[in-house]
């Protein structure tokens, strides 16, 4: 009976805390949903706002960006899955105009090979630099990485493989242009283990 005649009828900002705005938490503490509600609100418009701040500042910087350009890749030929795989599609059953499918012509893509790194190269070329700039997905320690071969590998080294060959037992790829992002096989030598890491920190060093 004292802690219900001391029980609050509002909350600090003066809302009823009647049992439509009253969520009770786990730990038995009696919150105001509008409280709850207006610290939502504030929470999506700062976020908003410091989208906007680094958008504005990311644009500032484009006249210091590197010249991009995108790689130049051969045509599919009619028929076979545009990801690069070489396999033939199967023929649409069916017309599906939002897909750009065509009853009686092959399917663009097999399933699951659809907006494939393969299709475009994944990379954009640096003019200045001569750098193969990943632009797909990246690891938390900055390479670049796709799903390769039924698993997710470093771009990097299939690439290297892709054009070079394999990649001698116990060797490291080192960039030797310092950009980790960077899947150009001329910019990519195989070094031991110890090698890399005497040129890791001299390029920390450099820096």
């Amino acid at each position: 009976e004292n802690l219900r005649r001391t029980r609050r009828a509002t909350c600090k900002r003066g809302h009823p805390l009647t049992d439509d705005n009253v969520y009770v938490a786990p730990d038995g503490e009696r919150q105001c949903r509008e409280c709850s509600r207006i610290r939502g609100r504030l929470r999506v418009r700062r976020a908003m706002e410091r989208q906007q701040a680094e958008h504005t500042a990311g644009s500032v910087r484009d006249d210091v960006a590197p010249d991009l350009t995108a790689p130049l890749v051969p045509p599919v030929p009619y028929g076979k899955c545009q990801c690069g795989c070489g396999r033939f599609t199967n023929i649409a059953k069916k017309t599906i105009t939002a897909k750009g499918i065509v009853k009686g012509e092959p399917m663009r893509y097999l399933r699951g090979h659809g907006s494939s790194w393969r299709e475009d190269g994944g990379y954009a070329i640096d003019l200045a630099t001569g750098c193969w700039i990943w632009q797909r997905s990246t690891s938390l320690n900055g390479y670049g990485q796709l799903f390769h071969e039924g698993g997710t590998q470093r771009a990097h080294r299939v690439f290297y493989q892709l054009y070079v060959g394999p990649i001698p037992d116990g060797y490291q790829l080192d960039h030797t242009c310092g950009n980790r992002l960077c899947v150009n096989p001329d910019h990519l030598e195989p070094v031991t283990p110890l090698e890399n890491s005497r040129r890791s920190k001299r390029k920390r060093h450099e820096n």
